[in-house]
């Protein structure tokens, strides 16, 4: 609807290279994270500190003997450095899992994202691997949730490079707790947008909330998998961001509302096109760092 335009790959191998962050297609990129975010509005998660990696454990296949687990620790620390991630230091847990900690913060990211994603391969010297140390993460989702929130680890949004990132889950896992019965959603399908673009989507698209201009703020009210979610965002300064969000939202499905049904192609086409400029006009500005709105409600992770 916003003019992707028609995938010359398959989607699935086409829609992850758009979405990474340097390429030659920046504006479909920008197009594919305002539909995505409009697309899975309660899916929303504000994060905080998901880059942090002090340590990363690898459990073994197995357990393995005393006299092992020496040989073990030099395995997992030969196979690192084979691999171009430089062991800073090393140290053996009581079942055989070893904990490693990397020079920097970047190879940590690394180190644990590759790693993560190397599934069952037998011929590795691990059976999985993941962060060690304090859990001083943050997620916050939507109201509806009611339950933790936690970015599934094979997922390349699981591992942001920045402290505070937006990231849009597909799917939300319910899992209990073996230990004692509480229960978190495990996120997947996940992909990192910018931060600031919830305000954006939710008063440009979200048709069913009710919307409410208070001079300085807006006021939303909207419905989220049978739970009313109230967010009131501030208006920035100055008012060009707010026309580009009025003129979206009163241009929404235009094409469509003909007295005979769809309009003309060649109308169709221009009232898509101009719908698709006003948006990539946002998303520049966004990722620019120019003021937008923000919030008075915490929960969202934005500046209040």
């Amino acid at each position: 609807q916003h003019g992707i335009g028609r995938f010359s790959s398959p989607p699935a191998d086409e829609m992850r290279r758009l979405l990474q962050v340097e390429h030659d297609d920046a504006n479909k990129r920008r197009l594919l994270h305002w539909c995505l975010a409009a697309a899975f509005l309660h899916g929303i998660l504000e994060c905080e500190n998901l880059d942090r990696v002090r340590e990363v454990r690898f459990d073994p296949w197995g357990a393995p003997s005393e006299e092992a687990v020496a040989e073990q620790e030099d395995w997992i620390k030969a196979y690192l450095r084979r691999h171009d991630f430089p062991v800073s230091s090393s140290r053996r847990g009581k079942e055989g899992d070893v904990f490693v900690k990397f020079g920097t913060p970047e190879i940590s990211r690394a180190a644990l994202q590759a790693c993560s994603l190397i599934g069952k391969d037998t011929q590795v010297p691990f059976r999985r691997c993941c962060k060690w140390g304090p859990k001083d993460e943050l997620v916050n989702s939507r109201e509806w949730c009611k339950a933790d929130c936690k970015v599934a680890q094979d997922s390349l949004a699981a591992l942001p490079s920045e402290s505070e990132v937006t990231i849009v889950a597909a799917e939300f896992l319910p899992i209990q707790s073996k230990t004692n019965k509480s229960m978190f959603y495990l996120c997947t399908k996940c992909s990192v947008v910018p931060n600031g673009i919830l305000p954006l989507v939710v008063l440009a698209t979200y048709h069913a909330a009710e919307l409410k201009d208070e001079g300085t703020a807006f006021l939303v009210r909207a419905r989220f998998v049978g739970v009313i979610d109230e967010m009131r965002f501030t208006k920035p300064e100055s008012g060009d961001v707010v026309d580009l969000v009025k003129a979206i939202r009163e241009g929404m499905d235009k094409e469509f509302q003909c007295t005979t049904g769809a309009l003309p192609p060649d109308r169709c086409r221009s009232i898509v096109a101009q719908r698709q400029d006003q948006v990539l006009n946002l998303m520049r500005r966004l990722e620019a760092g120019d003021p937008m709105f923000s919030t008075q409600r915490s929960a969202f992770g934005f500046p209040s």
